[in-house]
């Protein structure tokens, strides 16, 4: 039996009336957990909660998205090697999402952001301090930070898991700023997709990064990671990255979907 179950997308866009919105919210966290019960394991009993709130997010943005099974993963790298894809046991590096849920300060005032990029990547701080147009530089949350916004290391992804409800006041009145890297936008081989957890270590999310970009609200599109230095020289499954761009154009045409600063080194 597939331990993968794709989720249709439904619902309303960001732009739908309020009430529309909030009634197709309502039922799209029905749809999710139903969808999603098909993938627990026989000890176990529910869905998690942040695992229904994805699967809910992505329903009401109409984003195409698969829940998947994997086995307990923390890391990126650990992570790529457990996805399942396709029947498949394992993803290329390229194609597991990086997720760095940090802070700032601007004109005296301090606000949240998440930055996006392919696990073959490494952040630049200083690019992203400059995206930010921050007064310093940008600077990762603590665990007890995460802790307070209902998330931990292992858990940030794009899908607003962070919890309104615990959230101090003035952030709830400045939301999270997502940053989502230029290199990821752009497909390196099919199916053009990329993954992260769902909400929990043992659960996977594969999706579009161009669909969910344009489903958004609170988002930027930047150039602000680099290759790894110390990167494997041979990436899951023996693939590697097309030496030109013009693979990936040759991708593009194939899609069917809706149209020296400091580094940061993930674990």
């Amino acid at each position: 039996m597939s331990n993968r179950q794709k989720l249709p997308a439904t619902g309303a866009g960001p732009g739908a009336p309020r009430s529309r919105r909030a009634s197709e919210d309502s039922e799209s966290v029905v749809a999710a957990d139903a969808l999603a019960r098909p993938l627990l394991r026989p000890q176990e009993a529910f869905v998690p909660p942040n695992v229904i709130r994805t699967a809910s997010f992505l329903l009401s943005r109409s984003v195409e998205f698969c829940l998947s099974r994997n086995e307990e993963a923390r890391s990126c790298r650990d992570a790529a090697y457990k996805r399942s894809r396709d029947g498949q046991l394992g993803i290329p590096l390229y194609d597991e999402l990086k997720s760095y849920f940090g802070s700032f300060l601007r004109s005296g005032l301090s606000y949240y952001f998440v930055a996006h990029y392919r696990g073959d990547r490494i952040l630049d701080l200083g690019s992203v301090t400059e995206v930010l147009q921050a007064d310093r530089p940008a600077k990762r949350l603590h665990r007890k930070e995460l802790a307070r916004l209902g998330i931990a290391y292992g858990l940030v992804n794009p899908f607003e898991l962070w919890a309104p409800e615990m959230l101090d006041a003035p952030l709830m009145t400045c939301p999270v700023l997502q940053l989502f890297d230029e290199d990821l936008l752009e497909p390196v081989d099919l199916p053009a997709t990329v993954m992260t957890n769902a909400g929990s270590l043992t659960w996977g999310v594969e999706f579009d990064p161009q669909q969910l970009v344009r489903r958004l609200e609170h988002v930027a599109t930047e150039r602000f990671s680099t290759v790894d230095p110390g990167g494997d020289a041979h990436w899951l499954g023996g693939q590697t990255r097309p030496p030109s761009s013009d693979h990936c154009e040759a991708v593009e045409d194939m899609r069917t979907r809706d149209a020296p600063s400091e580094a940061v080194v993930d674990e």
